[in-house]
């Protein structure tokens, strides 16, 4: 049986879980691919968080990049063979175990590719080369800003510009990651330390850059606009401004929409502006995608186009390590360790200088086990099951999914007639009153659901008690205050 990853509704990563499916059958100008690697790209986060459009509806397989070799071929396919190594850009459904895929979105992988590295360079690389030359037919006098310079499509963006022979090329990144800017070409703008609007501005004696890259949206695409030459053109083809963590934060991508430009075409067209949205997962002119994939293989031959495999932030924050190849083994004690070929390390030494070390190969041991995903989350059941079941966790869910709502029903009904029985003047303060004592009730729920979990209290009391608690609370209140008024006794 094949295995696909599904987000099955938006939330935290524990919304993942890894379903079983039937193998795939490739239809003509098709072929079915055994996946050896899945790029994970900025875009499946959103979307998994529910933050990005379009996507399939619940539950969906993420994944818009793979590798892997060719298990069989559709009617009619007579380019590729079984066995083959290849790589493919997907419209979405990657993270699985085998994959259909048209003919015009696979390409056969050199010798000297590796297929981990070969999976992570459709989506970063076609994006780049799309906006830059196939929306922005780029030439060599232009002159680009490109926001996220250190990301995926950032380093390809770099990298594009460089074998274009484009020369004024500014991009922003956090301060430690300037070098990795710097290796491709780019000049860096630290993006918490410098305004890059103050900076192109005077870079460009007020011209302002003839394109811009920008992956985030909200008010960082309003004030790109300020730095658009005449005739320029802007590519906004994310809003990571509204996913800022890997927690789904609806206020955050709220305000990150309030703050986005709401652009006038009349005041655009006095310049010869233009705003570009790119989302290459709905891109469907496949003659495009196949050009676009192999002009990108002819860069990765010729050696004009490399990308960063790996990148990790130290604990200290002041050191960044970057390299074009990783790869897990283990010793004879079956300890974890990471193997990193052709790298760089950028220490912050003093807070102000920095020492560079570039190495061919450096093995980092894990600290532990790398994680691995088991899906036992009880809301995944229906109440008929969690009712039969005899675990634990089950258990817990069961009474909360019945008792929070109830108990909820219940105060909502006792608080109305408690705060109308206040004299007018005293009123508000105790509909205030109530509200904080159900936060209050709501947080000792989550709490009295761990502490039952862990066993720190006993089975046969759950997490019943605390509702019966808290309902016990409110009854006397409302008694309490009823035979205070007259005529209420």
């Amino acid at each position: 049986m094949a295995r696909r990853l599904v987000i099955t509704k938006a939330g935290s990563p524990s919304v993942l879980d890894v379903i079983e499916m039937a193998m795939p059958q490739p239809k003509s100008d098709e072929v079915c691919i055994e996946v050896h690697f899945a790029g994970i790209n900025f875009a499946d986060t959103l979307m998994r968080l529910g933050l990005y459009q379009p996507r399939p509806p619940f539950p969906f397989t993420p994944g818009y990049e793979v590798s892997g070799t060719i298990q069989s071929l559709g009617k009619g396919v007579k380019e590729f063979e079984v066995g083959q190594r290849v790589v493919a850009a997907m419209p979405n459904g990657g993270q699985a175990s085998h994959v259909t895929a048209k003919t015009s979105r696979v390409i056969p992988l050199p010798d000297e590719m590796s297929l981990e590295k070969a999976a992570s360079m459709p989506v970063t690389y076609i994006t780049a080369h799309h906006m830059l030359h196939h929306l922005g037919n780029l030439k060599t006098t232009d002159t680009v800003l490109i926001h996220g310079g250190a990301g995926g499509v950032g380093t390809a963006a770099l990298q594009l510009c460089q074998w274009a022979g484009v020369s004024k090329v500014w991009a922003t990144a956090s301060g430690h990651k300037a070098d990795v800017i710097k290796k491709f070409g780019g000049i860096p703008i630290d993006r918490h330390q410098q305004d890059f609007v103050e900076i192109i501005k005077r870079e460009t004696d007020g011209k302002g850059v003839d394109h811009i890259l920008d992956p985030i949206s909200g008010d960082n695409l309003k004030r790109s606009l300020k730095v658009l030459a005449m005739g320029g053109k802007v590519y906004s083809y994310g809003m990571s401004a509204a996913a800022p963590s890997s927690k789904r934060s609806l206020l955050k991508a709220y305000f990150a929409w309030r703050k986005t430009p709401k652009l006038d075409p009349l005041k655009m067209m006095s310049r010869n502006q233009g705003v570009f949205g790119v989302h290459m997962g709905t891109w469907n002119d496949e003659e495009v995608i196949a050009k676009q994939l192999t002009r990108i293989m002819e860069g990765v031959k010729d050696g004009d186009l490399n990308n960063i495999f790996f990148s990790s932030l130290r604990d200290d924050k002041g050191t960044v390590e970057s390299s074009y190849s990783a790869s897990y083994f283990f010793d004879e004690d079956e300890r974890k360790y990471i193997l990193l070929k052709k790298g760089i390390i950028n220490e912050l030494l003093d807070g102000v200088q920095n020492r560079i070390t570039t190495y061919e190969e450096h093995v980092i041991q894990l600290g532990q086990n790398l994680p691995t995903y088991t899906n036992n989350r009880a809301a995944a059941k229906s109440t008929i099951e969690l009712a039969f079941s005899d675990k634990k966790t089950d258990s817990a869910e069961l009474q909360s999914r019945l008792l929070l709502p109830l108990t909820t029903l219940i105060l909502g009904f006792l608080a109305i007639p408690l705060s109308y029985s206040a004299p007018k003047k005293g009123r508000y303060s105790k509909i205030f009153l109530g509200i904080t004592a159900y936060f209050i009730y709501f947080i000792s729920t989550s709490i009295t659901k761990k502490l039952y979990l862990i066993g720190y209290t006993p089975d046969f009391m759950g997490i019943w008690w605390i509702h019966i608690i808290a309902l016990g609370i409110v009854v006397l209140l409302y008694y309490n205050d009823n035979t205070k008024i007259p005529g209420r006794s």
